[in-house]
């Protein structure tokens, strides 16, 4: 049986996808790293984590956030003609339980 994983039509998905996760994982661990040096304490902000942590932090977790963004949304754009959204969907998701997800996840 032919998984979503290793069909030819999904492979430019499929690495965007991946690519999304591996930000994601980044992020997460990035994260999980500034609240041990810095607290965890303050208010959560989406994208940045805690609103004290360092500017140049702050920074970084953006720019993770943001690409877990745009590679989600350049895998849904490889979408082959006559594949279904919720086949892209489901993809993403295989592609995150095979390789980890991170914080952001797999993002419908």
């Amino acid at each position: 049986m032919k998984t979503l994983l290793t069909r030819n039509d999904l492979i430019p998905a499929l690495n965007c996808f991946r690519e999304a996760a591996s930000c994601s994982r980044r992020w997460n661990e990035l994260f999980i790293a500034s609240l041990k040096v810095y607290g965890d304490h303050g208010s959560q902000i989406s994208g940045i984590g805690r609103e004290h942590f360092p500017e140049n932090i702050k920074a970084l977790l953006r720019d993770l956030a943001h690409k877990v963004t745009q590679w989600n949304e350049k895998g849904r754009a490889n979408r082959p003609r006559r594949v279904r959204v919720e086949t892209m969907n489901r993809l993403a998701r295989e592609v995150c339980q095979r390789d980890g997800s991170g914080f952001y996840g797999y993002l419908s």
